[in-house]
């Protein structure tokens, strides 16, 4: 199975990620969602599948599923989601739900109105170098 991921370069912009069929009408639920790519680096996830950390999570079976079934699952709306934070150096920015909260890699079950607080913190950061290739 094929999955779309976010995108390879350091562009700003959008990305849709969405699990691809295994081969002819073999489809799975799990993944769906899209990242955001700021001028400074910064990137978000947001993701709202079967396999994510929000209303949407369940049973996740690996048989597969008819196309129209499949293409339901696509449409159907979730009020909330996981959304991770990566840096231009591509290290996960932890986040820290409360004051006495171990910091984790992603935020579940964010709320649109928490989603734009993040997207705004992540825009507004100062540009960081992308991390370098080593040099032999």
């Amino acid at each position: 199975m094929e999955t779309q991921s976010m995108a390879k370069d350091d562009k700003p912009g959008f990305c849709l990620r969405v699990d691809e069929p295994d081969t002819g009408d073999e489809y799975r639920m799990g993944s769906r969602g899209f990242f955001i790519g700021f001028a400074n680096g910064y990137r978000v996830s947001v993701q709202f599948g079967k396999f994510n950390y929000c209303s949407a999570r369940g049973e996740v079976s690996r048989k597969p599923f008819p196309k129209a079934q499949y293409e339901a699952w696509l449409q159907e709306n979730c009020p909330d989601a996981e959304v991770a934070i990566w840096n231009p150096q591509g290290n996960l920015v932890p986040f820290k739900t409360s004051e006495n909260s171990i910091p984790d890699d992603v935020r579940p079950y964010t709320d649109p109105e928490t989603l734009v607080k993040i997207l705004e913190w992540a825009a507004s950061q100062p540009p960081m170098p992308p991390a370098s290739a080593p040099t032999n």
